[in-house]
C-alpha cells in the first residue's frame, strides 16, 4: 500500500511539473508583450459628443490598472507554484511539509485576488478576460486547498485533485492570453 501511494505521488509530481508551470510563464510573457506593444486599451473609450447635445461625460475605465493587477497577481501565483514544484521535486523525498505550506500560500493568494478582482471598472473588451481570470483564480484556490490537505494527510487522491485544478486553472489562463485586447471603438 505504501509503495503504491509513493508511486501515485511521483506520478502527480511529474504531471504538476509538466502541466502547470510552463503555461503560466507563457501567459505572463504574452500579457507583457501586449502591454509593451500598445495593443492594450489605454483605459479611456473614444467618446464623440453630439454637436446638438450637451457633452457626454467620459467614462474612466481602469483597464491599465486591471492589467497591471493581473501581472502582479500572476507573479504571486507563479511564485507559489514554483515553491510547490520545488518542494514536490525534493531530491531526497517528497517534501510534504513544503507542499502543504506553499499550497496554503497559493490558496491565500488566489482567495485575496478573488476578493479584489471586482474592484476594477473595465471596458467591455476585457470582460471575457476578467471572467476567465476569475475562473482561473477559483481553480487555483481549490488547487491550494487540496494540495494543502493532501500534503498534510499524505493523501494521493487529494494531491491528484490539486493537480487537476491546476491544469484547469492553466486552461482558463491560456484563454485570457488568447483574447483580443482592443479599444471598445474597434
Amino acid at each position: 500500500m505504501e509503495k503504491s501511494e509513493g508511486v501515485r505521488i511521483e506520478e502527480d509530481k511529474r504531471k504538476m511539473r509538466k502541466q502547470a508551470i510552463p503555461g503560466i510563464f507563457a501567459v505572463m510573457l504574452v500579457i507583457l508583450a501586449l502591454i509593451a506593444t500598445g495593443c492594450v486599451d489605454d483605459g479611456t473609450p473614444n467618446v464623440t459628443p453630439s454637436p446638438k447635445s450637451t457633452p457626454t461625460p467620459v467614462i474612466a475605465y481602469q483597464d491599465s490598472e486591471y492589467l497591471g493587477w493581473i501581472i502582479d497577481t500572476a507573479e504571486r501565483i507563479i511564485s507559489d507554484q514554483n515553491l510547490i514544484a520545488s518542494a514536490a521535486e525534493s531530491a531526497e523525498r517528497f517534501d510534504c511539509e513544503g507542499v502543504e505550506v506553499y499550497s496554503g500560500m497559493l490558496y491565500d493568494d488566489a482567495n485575496k485576488a478573488l476578493n479584489e478582482i471586482d474592484q476594477f471598472f473595465i471596458s467591455p473588451g476585457l470582460k471575457t478576460s476578467k471572467d476567465d481570470f476569475k475562473l482561473a483564480l477559483q481553480n487555483y484556490k481549490q488547487a491550494g486547498y487540496y494540495g494543502e490537505k493532501g500534503a498534510r494527510n499524505h493523501d494521493a487522491n487529494d494531491l491528484k485533485t490539486s493537480i487537476d485544478y491546476l491544469v484547469t486553472a492553466d486552461i482558463h489562463f491560456r484563454k485570457v492570453i488568447k483574447l483580443p485586447y482592443a479599444s471598445p471603438s474597434g
